[in-house]
């Protein structure tokens, strides 16, 4: 039987990316390989001794961890959001246990959100279900780390996948350099996976988003991007929801 170290379930609107404003049930699944400067989710990172679901009404139930795939599909019985999001920490720790209770999830429609850097946990399971992949691509100057040629194993290997959002977060302190190399990469990516989106998403600090001093020149790659791309700040801070 498959066990999950938890951090909460809650039902709440998807605040990145191209599904933004669509009502979703999120697992948050504790534990992360990284450490991103900007991870606004550090308390995931680490394992809780319970994981807390945030039920319809207002109603708060505890489950201890780790917690057993049973429980896992009966508390997921009771949301009535089209989609469910696995997300963290990084939900890719726990590839199997999330592949073993996918026969139960048929109802929902799967986004995987992940920092796309394990990409020896993909299983041919996961690439036939998951319904969209969002997979971060870790640009050094923001993260504080350079794990882009681990993003490009893991993305390739999503080939097959049905639809793939690679999601850049940028600052002012983003280099040009980056920026130049993940259009390019993009743009390859894009000739052998027609469903893929390249999302810029630049860094929020509470609810403050600003576009920063490389949107021009962004907006001038965008323009002539041959694969789709967009800005999306995270809508989540700006209307203050889970």
């Amino acid at each position: 039987m498959a066990l999950f170290h938890l951090a909460e379930i809650f039902a709440s609107l998807q605040g990145e990316g191209p599904y933004s404003g669509v009502p979703f049930v999120f697992v948050r699944l504790s534990g992360c390989n990284l450490a991103c400067e900007y991870c606004d989710t550090r308390w995931a990172t680490f394992h809780q001794a319970e994981g807390k679901v945030y039920l319809p009404r207002d109603e708060i139930r505890t489950l201890p961890n780790p917690v057993s795939s049973t429980m896992m599909l009966e508390t997921l019985s009771v949301f009535r959001a089209p989609w469910l999001c696995f997300t963290g920490g990084e939900p890719m720790l726990q590839s199997e246990s999330v592949t073993e209770i996918l026969p139960g999830m048929d109802r929902f429609r799967i986004l995987m959100e992940t920092n796309g850097t394990l990409f020896e946990r993909i299983r041919e399971e996961l690439i036939d279900r998951v319904d969209a992949w969002s997979v971060d691509y870790k640009l050094p100057s923001v993260t504080g780390t350079d794990v882009r040629n681990e993003n490009r194993q893991f993305l390739q290997k999503l080939e097959k996948g049905k639809q793939v959002i690679i999601k850049a977060v940028y600052s002012d302190s983003t280099r040009h350099e980056e920026l130049n190399e993940l259009f390019r990469f993009a743009s390859d990516y894009y000739r052998f996976h027609r469903d893929m989106e390249l999302v810029l998403q630049p860094m929020t600090i509470g609810n403050n988003v600003k576009l920063g001093k490389h949107y021009p020149r962004l907006f001038e790659k965008m323009s002539e991007a041959d694969f789709p791309v967009r800005i999306l700040p995270q809508l989540h801070r700006i209307l203050n929801i889970p």
